[in-house]
């Protein structure tokens, strides 16, 4: 079982009106004036924290089922048969640097989301640490019902592409959504900044945060949505500013959602990186098989010797 340290929910009206989010870039500014052009917010949101949870021995009989798609995340919403959840590929400071000129994935989902801004500044006012890991140990943070109020296209305004571009590019490149849809989001910090071949600490660190964030997720989707199936979107976490090993990190996301049991998993590769997905998916095949030993699988995985990969500067 998971343990839930902290649980708040939110009148998602008056979070926003009293805690706008503080942005200190002209280009947030416009993707904000544009997210609320359409009405404020509405509805409830709620945030979690869980501590984090040791992984299983052995691998389960079942797993999940895995899905490679290209693009970027459509944030398809939940349906009756399907609670659906989409990763923050987090910093330790939860949405820490939404405020100025940086665009990379966080950054996009909370421009897109832009109630989680203010929900950052309601945990800060509160005195609960709005963070996804303390005292080095991984505390996942979900978010469930927050309204995705616009859609950008960040085509040639990626990473910091996007604090030079014009307010006119800015506006061009955003679909304002009305009415909102409503997304659920896990947060995780990966491992960052590492060098030459993966210790088997690195992999522990990977494996632990991953399976803690979603056996909480798979628990709290069991609470909110009983007898539904539970579904992770994700992609590429920890493999862009922090310098991730994209085989690897796909690879162990994998373990980490046949641990936790998760029904699907799907993985989308942006305009490359299929065949990355390719190699992680045969790779779980060769050494993480159906109840074996998890131990001897990462010490297999070890003797491969995968490499960390160079941050992309974003």
């Amino acid at each position: 079982m998971s343990q839930c340290i902290e649980r708040h929910e939110f009148d998602a009206a008056e979070l926003c009106e009293a805690e706008p989010p503080r942005v200190t870039h002209r280009n947030k500014a416009t993707l904000l004036e544009l997210a609320y052009s359409k009405g404020p917010a509405s509805g409830r949101l709620g945030f979690t924290r869980w501590s984090k949870s040791r992984p299983p021995p052995r691998l389960p009989e079942t797993r999940a089922r895995v899905h490679v798609r290209p693009g970027v995340f459509p944030y398809a919403e939940s349906d009756a048969s399907t609670l659906r959840w989409h990763m923050n590929f987090a910093d330790k400071h939860l949405f820490g640097y939404y405020a100025g000129g940086l665009f990379a994935q966080d950054e996009i989902q909370v421009a897109e989301h832009p109630a989680l801004a203010s929900l950052r500044q309601r945990l800060t006012a509160l005195g609960r640490p709005p963070v996804t890991v303390e005292q080095s140990s991984p505390t996942p943070a979900l978010v469930t019902n927050v309204e995705r109020r616009c859609a950008v296209d960040t085509r040639g305004i990626y990473g910091n592409s996007f604090g030079m571009a014009s307010r006119e590019r800015v506006i061009g490149a955003t679909r304002v959504l009305h009415p909102p849809t409503r997304s659920n989001i896990l947060a995780i910090e990966a491992p960052k900044h590492g060098s030459g071949v993966y210790s088997r600490d690195d992999f522990d660190t990977v494996l632990a945060t991953a399976y803690s964030g979603y056996l909480a997720l798979r628990e709290e989707s069991a609470s909110l949505a009983p007898g539904a199936e539970t579904e992770l979107v994700t992609g590429f976490w920890g493999c862009g500013a922090f310098g991730g090993n994209r085989v690897v990190m796909i690879a162990l996301q994998i373990v980490a959602a046949n641990l936790a049991g998760l029904d699907d998993l799907v993985f989308h590769t942006v305009d490359s990186g299929a065949a990355h997905a390719e190699e992680a998916l045969t790779l779980v095949e060769e050494l993480f098989a159906p109840s074996c030993d998890l131990d001897d699988a990462l010490d297999a995985l070890l003797e491969r010797e995968y490499e960390w990969g160079v941050s992309d500067g974003n």
